[in-house]
């Protein structure tokens, strides 16, 4: 498992085993485009500044906001409110890419796009759009993003 792959209890981090390389490309696509980015994350700030740092990736996210520095975790919506106005963007012009139910609530009680990342995108949840890998982000982020 490499860094990416490990939650903070160091067992093996949700979605973990979903990782299919595009997360990076994803990220460089973003930044080349100038679409500000950021993790709101549940995780302790320490937690996600080592994986960013591990993965080489820490200067594309203009913003980072962890469940520590809000009054309510996922899934309600301050973290990821908190994200957006450190981004210094409005909120429903933010699209999340999330994996956990709770994280999915969240992004839609804050008013924002929500793409659910998981391996049934058939499965019902609270999200705009489903997709099975970061893949479709990278291929279409017109459509899947958001991006225009």
């Amino acid at each position: 498992m490499d860094a990416g792959q490990v939650g903070p209890d160091g067992g093996a981090r949700p979605g973990a085993d979903r990782a299919d390389g595009r997360a990076l490309e994803l990220i460089a696509l973003l930044g080349a485009r100038g679409v500000p980015i950021a993790v709101a994350s549940s995780s302790p700030m320490s937690f996600i500044d080592q994986v960013l740092s591990e993965l080489g990736v820490s200067d594309a996210f203009a913003a980072r906001a962890t469940g520590e520095e809000v009054p309510r975790g996922k899934p309600a919506p301050d973290v990821f409110l908190l994200a957006a106005r450190r981004l210094g963007v409005a909120p429903e012009r933010c699209t999340v890419i999330e994996d956990a139910v709770a994280g999915m609530t969240a992004a839609r009680a804050a008013g924002m796009r929500c793409v659910a990342l998981l391996h049934d995108p058939t499965r019902p949840l609270p999200a705009d759009l489903a997709v099975r890998s970061l893949r479709e982000a990278v291929t279409d982020p017109e459509r899947i993003l958001g991006l225009g």
